[in-house]
């Protein structure tokens, strides 16, 4: 019991059993479920706990000790006893449709902060370099709250597929890039503003 309770501490995931871990050449395989609770129909909105059956699903997470880490998730459907739904158990770490903990996501995230090619992050992290293309094309930056006092806009030659020219605006005082518009027009510049 001691060994489990330290295996699933050291892998982070709050309220996660861990059945089995395997450690292959290449990577750590960890075999996880969660533990069985009342979930709410998301059709009818009824409580239910009764179990319709199982599915083991690959999740790659976070690299740990020098290997790729590879969870086997045992997910668990709920049948409702009211409207006959089918419908997977909520868990905190895997959103839904993703292959990869959202961990992990944000591992990618970091490790591109740094000035980092994709195919490096994507060689670390054991995915495909369209695969950390498409995390990073997820990043909102958003617009700034405020504008500084000074305000830099320069045009610059992009490669988006929309404009030729882009515009970017910078704050000259402190150093640092407040937003890249995807044109140069001034009907776009007066929206923005």
């Amino acid at each position: 019991m001691l060994c489990t309770h330290s295996t699933e501490k050291l892998l982070g995931l709050k309220e996660v059993i861990v059945k089995n871990v395997r450690q292959l050449t290449d990577r750590t395989e960890i075999a996880i479920e969660l533990p069985q609770k009342p979930h709410l129909c998301p059709c009818c909105g009824h409580q239910t706990s009764c179990v319709h059956d199982y599915r083991w699903q690959t999740v790659k997470d976070i690299p740990a000790f020098g290997k790729h880490t590879v969870l086997i998730l045992r997910k668990r459907r709920y049948r409702c006893p009211f409207c006959g739904k089918r419908f997977f158990e909520n868990n905190s770490f895997l959103p839904r449709y993703y292959r990869m903990t959202s961990r992990l996501a944000a591992y990618i995230i970091s490790k591109l902060s740094d000035v980092r090619s994709f195919t490096s992050v994507a060689h670390e992290g054991n995915l495909s370099v369209s695969t950390v293309i498409r995390v990073f094309d997820c990043i909102n930056y958003g617009k700034p709250q405020r504008l500084p006092e000074v305000v830099s806009i320069d045009e610059f030659k992009g490669n988006t597929n929309r404009e030729k020219h882009q515009c970017i605006l910078t704050d000259p005082v402190h150093h640092r890039i407040l937003d890249i518009l995807p044109t140069r027009y001034s009907h776009h510049l007066a929206t923005y503003f």
